[in-house]
């Protein structure tokens, strides 16, 4: 059937029900066909990762990595439909550092939940998160700085083709990946900065949209007393929402000067109206009173 959804690996293994559905068709003599909802597909479809991990690794004074050892437990389910997420996980228990000795324990169990099976990169998640949460622990308990500390022991390129328990590397340069990104720190701090200029975008296109539109709504409502400034008035409430549509609009592709740029713009026309407005309501309130 081409009709069984996204695959991803969950479906690369038979289903109990496939069997049901064709001896059902023998026995009725016509074409069966099984339809799971989503409540039932959440239920029974087989599980994408269940591991217990222990690892432990070994360093010198100066932060290198020695040895490392690791203890993997999976959970196959009721019954055994693949080895997949464990036996892939086991291969990359390293990372993608030079850890001269490595060794591994690996073992299944059954138990009564539903199945595991390969799904979006079998077993492979699970490791990655234990070396380098194992390295965060290092670097905190030891002294080191924990980006540095991955720097320093990263496979170089030179060591390639790599050779290490329990799989080898044929290809790679992960010193050049991380430099050309600025580390992870640096991405982080840059990604912190971009949001706070969005953020800080965003209120003022808020501004803008708001102060445009009470601008507007005032120059009608006082245009026989603004006289000859109604029409600078008007312009300028229009102006300011154009603007904030203009910025809105493109947000996500302009540069951050251009967006500087037409902010400076809009604010002085819209500061300008606020000011004007504000002048222009006292005496109307005091003659009120009065």
């Amino acid at each position: 059937s081409f009709d069984v959804g996204g695959n991803f690996g969950t479906r690369n293994r038979t289903f109990v029900e496939f069997g049901l559905a064709l001896w059902a068709s023998k026995k009725l003599g016509r074409p069966v066909k099984y339809r799971a909802d989503r409540s039932e597909a959440f239920l029974s479809d087989y599980q994408g990762r269940d591991l217990v991990t222990e690892v432990s690794l070994a360093l010198d004074k100066k932060g290198r990595f020695l040895a490392m050892r690791a203890s993997n437990l999976s959970n196959v389910g009721a019954r055994c439909v693949s080895l997949s997420p464990l036996s892939k996980g086991s291969g990359l228990i390293t990372g993608n550092y030079n850890i001269p000795i490595a060794t591994l324990r690996a073992r299944a169990v059954f138990s009564n939940t539903m199945p595991t099976q390969a799904y979006r990169s079998s077993g492979r998640p699970e490791v990655t998160y234990a070396i380098e949460r194992l390295i965060d622990k290092a670097a905190r308990e030891l002294g080191f700085d924990r980006f540095e500390l991955r720097r320093r022991n990263l496979v170089r390129q030179e060591q390639m083709p790599y050779t290490n328990a329990p799989a080898p590397m044929g290809l790679g340069d992960f010193g050049l990946v991380r430099n050309s990104t600025g580390g992870t720190a640096g991405t982080v701090e840059r990604t912190r900065s971009v949001a706070g200029t969005l953020s800080l975008i965003a209120v003022l296109i808020a501004f803008l949209f708001f102060e445009g539109l009470v601008t507007i709504m005032y120059a009608f409502e006082h245009r026989s007393a603004l006289s000859g400034r109604w029409g600078w008035m008007l312009a300028s409430g229009i102006l300011d929402v154009g603007l904030g549509v203009v910025l809105l609009i493109g947000l996500p592709g302009t540069a951050f000067w251009a967006l500087g740029l037409l902010l400076g713009i809009s604010l002085i026309f819209g500061g300008w109206a606020l000011i004007f407005m504000a002048l222009h309501a006292r005496p109307t309130a005091a003659a009120a009173t009065a």
